[in-house]
């Protein structure tokens, strides 16, 4: 009977695993706009964008979800906010760009406190370093995690890199010099599905210019106008609804099993008792 024990747990464990932790969704947006190449720090537009960030994201994640926030380390020993946080790793590149709009976009989930965050930023790699990067997140997904949406914070040209990474119908052509003004572009991947958006702050619009949308042209756009309040994407709610049905089944599976060894156990009792009592009788005969 314990070995039938042993299995059943085993069976859950493995149920809730495999059904339960399902896939994050990734999303991928470029640093923040700036000042030069030579500087490591952001634009006072590229640090407003940073903040604005939420303002998207607010209305594609349900308040419910629980999100992670990914970026890259950085070389430059520059201070160009006051944050004794982190520190800088010299074998890394020199731009902080992408560590300020994690940290802003971050500081702004913290201040409305509207999402179950890590409220630590996963600084793990440095820029170029996109086959580990892609490892690490191949292993959040195929070990099960409780995260419902990634958000990664990177370099442009890693962003292109990354998305060809996963099993996509079609492959991302490069980011060319005239898409260089753009950071307002964001990268959705959930389920080997890519879509995308451009996010004007300024208007709250989500439209996309025609060079993007002529470079995207073999990806849908995830909305052509940004959604409101009341038009929050169903996903989460779909997904937990398919989490309870899953539950369901589970209980219909289990629950005759454990009836069957509760009666099993409750046979065993009785034939112990009928064994005793004929015991009894027949010491009592002698």
């Amino acid at each position: 009977m314990n070995s039938r024990l042993y299995y059943l747990v085993f069976l859950l464990n493995s149920i809730i695993i495999i059904f339960v932790k399902s896939a994050p969704s990734i999303w991928m947006i470029r640093h923040c706009d700036k000042l030069s190449d030579n500087d490591p720090c952001c634009s006072d537009i590229g640090y407003e964008r940073s903040k604005k960030w939420y303002y998207y994201f607010q209305e594609h994640i349900s308040r419910n979800d629980k999100i992670k926030i990914m970026t890259s380390k950085y070389g430059s020993n520059k201070k160009c906010i006051n944050e004794e946080l982190f520190r800088s790793d010299i074998d890394c590149q020199k731009s902080q760009r992408m560590f300020l709009t994690s940290k802003y976009l971050l500081d702004e989930f913290i201040i409305n406190g509207q999402n179950k965050y890590d409220d630590i930023l996963e600084m793990k790699y440095c820029v170029d370093e996109v086959n580990r990067l892609y490892r690490h997140i191949d292993t959040h997904i195929k070990n099960g995690t409780s995260i419902n949406h990634m958000i990664l914070v990177l370099e442009h040209n890693d962003i292109v890199d990354l998305i060809n990474k996963f099993n996509l119908n079609k492959s991302l052509t490069k980011w060319t010099k005239s898409y260089d003004n753009h950071y307002d572009i964001v990268f959705k991947i959930n389920k080997n599905t890519l879509t995308y958006d451009c996010y004007d702050y300024h208007t709250n619009n989500t439209s996309c210019p025609n060079e993007i949308n002529k470079w995207l042209i073999n990806y849908d756009q995830i909305s052509n106008t940004h959604k409101t309040n009341n038009q929050v994407s169903n996903e989460s709610e779909n997904n937990r609804k398919y989490i309870y049905m899953v539950m369901i089944n589970i209980l219909v599976v289990v629950v005759p099993i454990i009836f069957t060894l509760l009666l099993e156990l409750l046979f065993r009792k009785m034939n112990h008792l009928r064994y005793e009592e004929i015991e009894l009788i027949n010491d009592n005969n002698i």
